[in-house]
């Protein structure tokens, strides 16, 4: 509202004038159309309702009286093509790539009434699309990856239409279950100063229940693939990542990425068992959820040595690594009395049990690592003993001493005790 004070006469005339806002319907009267459009807007004071205009006057207005003026306004309709995203069927009025129907263009869609590019992820590529980054168009994470693993291939973990899938099929299988994740350089703990490369326990183990994890390193936000490694001997070179090529360093490979593997083993014979490994950088070792060897931080090959006094029947081990440098990545792990790993996912349901393995699973009697008949643990991993010869050693001497002339096989059994055979027949009892 504004007030001003104004001199006027006996015949004097008073005009108005109405400024239109943007997006009413205008005044339509002009010189050369006149009043043809009668959809206009309209002021009306006094006398002047001839014109579809924006004027209009007072006659002989006096002082001290009151005068009104109406103005009529209506608001534009939505339309197709005013250049405004005013309508719930348009996506977009004027801006490029929009089709003269107002919807955006084949391979567009809507953002803010813009039509921007959409990005499909294309599985088998090495990378999680849905996440790309550095991109001036929109991403549309539609259908989205939960894993690349640079193939189209069913069965490592990372299925053919890049979903993750478990591995939990190890019959005859040695080795170990890996699961690889990948970072970039600006991760969490990723490519730090030199400063903070051999500082210890600042982001704590990943299993340990007494100090907090403070990384996501093995999270299945960064999950790639998972695969079986028959052993853990990578050696200095190893960069499993490159076929990733989401930020290769100078040097062509893949750095900062982490491995999570896990295995188990049958102990027949308890005692202690001796392990080294060597790592660049993070690594720590779990024999059944607990720490036995660790040595973390970014450092240079390092090597660790270590024990662990093993009870008879079958242990978990879970190794984590992490490369966080870009200058090299070095992995080695072995048990100095060879022990036989095989793999292990605990995300798997129980899986039927696999005779010849040497882990006594299921409702098996025996495994003794191989599946022959004749030697006390049969092919299908059942004890094969003829009952009426067989006798158990009592304090060095046989129950019955009219037996103990001739050949004895004396055998430990898996599940504790021991089994004597007469032997010296084609088919041992």
């Amino acid at each position: 509202m504004a007030t001003t004070d104004i001199t006027i006469g006996d015949n004097d005339h008073l005009w108005m004038r109405e400024v239109l806002q943007d997006g009413y319907i205008p005044f339509t009267y002009g010189p050369s159309t006149g009043n043809n459009n009668n959809i206009s807007a309209e002021i009306y004071c006094n006398a002047d309702a001839i014109n579809y205009d924006n004027f209009d006057r007072i006659d002989a207005p006096v002082a001290g009286d009151t005068y009104y003026c109406v103005a009529f306004n209506a608001a534009v309709p939505p339309t197709c093509g005013d250049k405004l995203v005013n309508q719930s069927s348009e996506q977009c009025d004027g801006s490029e790539f929009c089709t003269k129907n107002c919807t955006c263009a084949e391979g567009y869609r809507s953002e803010q009434g813009n039509c921007v590019k959409i990005y499909f992820p294309a599985c088998g590529n090495g990378q999680i699309d849905n996440s790309l980054q550095g991109k001036d168009e929109l991403v549309i994470d539609l259908p989205s990856e939960e894993c690349d693993d640079g193939n189209m291939v069913d069965g490592d973990g990372c299925s053919a239409n890049c979903t993750i899938e478990e591995i939990c099929d190890f019959d005859n299988v040695n080795g170990w279950y890996g699961e690889y994740f990948n970072y970039l350089s600006g991760h969490l703990g990723m490519d730090l100063p030199v400063g903070q490369w051999n500082q210890s326990n600042v982001y704590g183990d990943p299993l340990s229940y007494m100090t907090p994890r403070n990384a996501d390193w093995y999270h299945n936000n960064y999950f790639k693939f998972s695969q079986v490694d028959s052993n853990l001997n990578f050696g200095s070179s190893f960069y499993p990542l490159d076929v990733m090529v989401d930020e290769l360093a100078s040097n062509g490979h893949e750095h900062h990425f982490g491995v999570h593997w896990a295995a188990q083993t049958y102990i027949s014979v308890a005692g202690t068992y001796n392990f080294n490994a060597t790592a660049d950088d993070d690594i720590w070792v779990y024999i059944d959820g607990e720490l036995v060897g660790e040595a973390d931080g970014i450092h240079p090959a390092t090597s660790i040595n270590f024990s662990k006094s093993l009870t008879v029947g079958t242990h978990i081990f879970d190794i984590y690594y992490a490369d966080r440098h870009k200058v090299q990545a070095h992995m080695d792990f072995n048990s100095l009395e060879n022990l036989l790993f095989v793999p292990y996912n605990d995300e798997c349901n129980e899986v039927d049990p696999v005779c010849g393995n040497t882990m006594l699973e299921g409702t098996e009697e025996c495994d003794d690592g191989n599946m022959v008949d004749g030697d006390g643990c049969s092919a299908n991993c059942t004890l094969s003993i003829c009952v009426p010869q067989q006798n158990l050693v009592i304090n060095g001497g046989f129950e019955d001493p009219a037996l103990a002339a001739g050949t004895w096989s004396i055998i430990p059994n898996v599940a504790g005790g021991w089994t004597v055979e007469v032997a010296g027949t084609d088919t041992p009892d």
